[in-house]
């Protein structure tokens, strides 16, 4: 692992020199006025079980830019895997990071204006590359002919906030039901809702480190249930850290907001 890592440094070590290179040798470059610092990319999901928070989309510039499946068929074709160095697939520059899309899918990155045909400005909903909306159309067709041989009683749970734990002696934790259609973008949850789609429920657990989970009905308890047993109380995690606790509590009111939502 550490032999990789140290490799694809030294990737993004010889990109960004070239990229500075190509750069010095452009006389009639165009001034931004300073492009804003770049924001860090998404981080890979560090545990098995848990909800992705929701989350804004960002251009690398800080700017909102959630685009949508419409807005992925307005870019040229993709390569097999997109340039590790990060800036633009298209025009090859780090640079105008304000406009510079990052794919919700993937992390490719295209200036608004190297899309074919340009946006003018940067989409409000969540945007895919070309790659990355073709599969997830695909994904969305394999997930719906699954579905349809579900049990009529767990798609009515899809979107149902309940108690649910990762493991026999793990705490019951504030979760989520969730309908595997509303995580295309994430092709590990896929794959998991393709394999366990009508065997076992499909769960997030709130603010538990965008854990998600396929778990037995034994595992599932109803939200009433719970609060008559007073987990909402902090009976669940009683013996648990302060850390633990606080966490718990944050999970709890994320739940709450959610069932306040579905009213």
């Amino acid at each position: 692992a550490e032999s990789k890592i140290a490799g694809k440094k030294k990737r993004l070590s010889t990109l960004r020199e070239h990229s500075s290179q190509d750069k010095s040798q452009k006389t009639a470059a165009t001034s931004t006025g300073g492009a804003p610092p770049r924001s860090s990319k998404r981080s890979k999901d560090t545990e098995d079980n848990a909800p992705p928070a929701k989350k804004e989309k960002k251009t690398k510039g800080g700017g909102s830019s959630k685009g949508l499946a419409a807005q992925a068929s307005r870019q040229p074709p993709l390569p097999s895997e997109p340039p590790g160095g990060g800036g633009c697939l298209i025009c090859k520059q780090d640079d105008d990071h304000s406009n510079l899309l990052l794919c919700e899918g993937c992390d490719t990155e295209i200036h608004t204006y190297c899309l074919d045909p340009p946006l003018d400005s940067v989409p409000d909903d969540d945007w895919f590359c070309g790659k990355c909306d073709s599969r997830m159309k695909k994904d969305r067709k394999a997930l719906e002919k699954i579905i349809k041989t579900v049990p009529g009683e767990m798609r009515s749970r899809f979107g149902e906030v309940c108690w649910s734990k990762s493991g026999e002696r793990a705490h019951w934790w504030p979760a989520m039901i969730f309908d595997p259609r509303s995580f295309l973008q994430n092709k590990e949850v896929v794959e998991l809702s393709k394999r366990n789609l009508g065997k076992r429920y499909l769960v997030f657990y709130f603010e538990n480190q965008d854990a998600f989970a396929a778990v037995p009905d034994g595992w599932i308890m109803k939200w009433q249930e719970g609060v008559d047993k007073e987990y909402d109380k902090g009976r669940a995690v009683r013996n648990a850290s302060q850390n633990r606790k606080q966490q718990f509590q944050q999970a709890l009111d994320a739940a709450r907001m959610a069932m306040l939502g579905e009213g």
